[in-house]
């Protein structure tokens, strides 16, 4: 019998995860991301709601081909049990709603596809945090580094402190605040104005930002338990305006002068903290490992490494859909796996001329005889590279 499921949802992700016996989790369900929305995906999920199994979803990031399905839940809300989600979501939505509140984007020229993906993380974001107020369910719980979900499912990232500049305590907040005046349109100027001065004059664990345009987008955990410490509390807010700072410069550049390759750049290092503060999950029933590392990038697998965590496992879900920008043989040789999961659907990217999974990387997988299952054919220039049906045969892993 199958552990693990991977549906086919196109380019997008969704693994569907029904625990054993032995775990505490084993009359409950996971749902690991939900596809983009182009296929019902509770329809695998018939049995489970049938048998009154609790669903609890994982959604590893906010992208649109990782939360789209969201919306085949909504009259099935009874089976909704928990929502993890990453611990850095907050921020990050922050940061999309920011850039598309930079004084350029209303002049923006051919911009529309950038547009359109961070509106969608933004109103993904509204959304869940409606559906949840009128519904008081599934319960959110925050995903972050040494967080086991029961005994057999660890969460390896996001970490709990990213490394940033300590922007609050070493720039005068009027300064901080004459940027933010400077690059974002008035309304969202003055929400970070309160945004900024209230994490400035940090003196409690919790943060109430008074400000309605952030707060609407602010999701927090059910059961309120708040381990954090106000070090860490600070340093997410950090995050936020270490963004900010960092990019300040192409921010100047777009509103001087709102071009696609100019907002493509910002757009492109937004998406690299995604993949940055994405869950990825450790999970080991007997001699079974599966490292489930959605979009993860180079950075977390860096991370992982040097802290030494281990992340070997026999069956390993290759990160963004087989990009070559997420994997390398350091990574590989560290996983080492026998089996090879790559959920995709042959999407090409910005101006790339290999679709993915790239090319280099089933070159690297082949060259280290890893088997590799896939969830469509591999289409390279026209013609089938591989076929779906000679890479979708496992005992353990099964693809739908």
């Amino acid at each position: 019998m199958s552990l693990i499921e991977v549906l086919n949802v196109g380019h997008g992700d969704s693994i569907i995860l029904r625990p054993q016996n032995d775990c505490n989790f084993k009359d409950e369900t996971f749902i690991i991301d939900l596809g983009p929305g182009n296929c019902n995906v509770t329809d695998f999920l018939n049995a489970d709601i049938k048998n009154n199994r609790n669903i609890n979803i994982i959604l590893t990031h906010h992208d649109a081909d990782h939360m789209g399905g969201f919306k085949f839940f909504f009259d099935k809300i009874q089976c909704l049990n928990k929502l993890i989600i990453p611990e850095y979501q907050n921020e990050i939505t922050l940061i999309a709603k920011g850039i598309l509140s930079l004084k350029g984007i209303y002049s923006a020229v051919n911009c529309s596809e950038f547009i359109s993906d961070l509106e969608s993380i933004v109103n993904n974001q509204y959304f869940l945090k409606e559906f949840i107020s009128k519904n008081h369910k599934p319960h959110i719980e925050f995903a972050h580094e040494n967080k086991n979900l029961c005994f057999h499912i660890t969460c390896l990232n996001p970490p709990i402190n990213i490394s940033t500049y300590n922007w609050l305590r070493e720039i005068a907040p009027n300064d901080l605040i004459d940027i933010v005046r400077e690059v974002y349109s008035p309304e969202f100027a003055r929400a970070m104005e309160i945004y900024i001065n209230a994490y400035n004059n940090l003196d409690r664990y919790s943060v109430v930002s008074d400000s309605p345009l952030i707060d609407e987008i602010t999701l927090t955990e059910s059961d309120n338990v708040d381990f954090m410490n106000n070090i860490t509390t600070i340093n997410k807010a950090n995050y936020v305006i270490s963004f900010m700072m960092n990019n300040i410069q192409l921010f100047r550049r777009f509103n001087a002068n709102p071009t696609s390759s100019n907002l493509r750049k910002i757009y492109n290092n937004y998406i690299k903290c995604t993949h940055d503060v994405c869950i990825v999950l450790k999970i080991q029933y007997g001699e079974n490992k599966f490292l489930l590392s959605a979009d993860a990038s180079k950075k977390v697998f860096k991370r992982l490494i040097q802290s030494n965590v281990d992340i070997s496992a026999n069956y390993f879900k290759i990160p963004h859909h087989g990009s070559i920008k997420n994997i390398n043989y350091k990574i590989l040789n560290k996983v080492n796996p026998d089996t090879a999961i790559i959920s995709h659907g042959n999407r090409f990217f910005g101006k790339s001329k290999d679709s993915l999974p790239n090319m280099r990387t089933l070159e690297m997988l082949q060259e280290k005889r890893t088997n590799i299952l896939l969830t469509n054919d591999v289409i390279k220039y026209g013609k089938i590279y591989m076929s779906k049906n000679n890479h979708c045969k496992d005992n353990i892993v099964k693809i739908i």
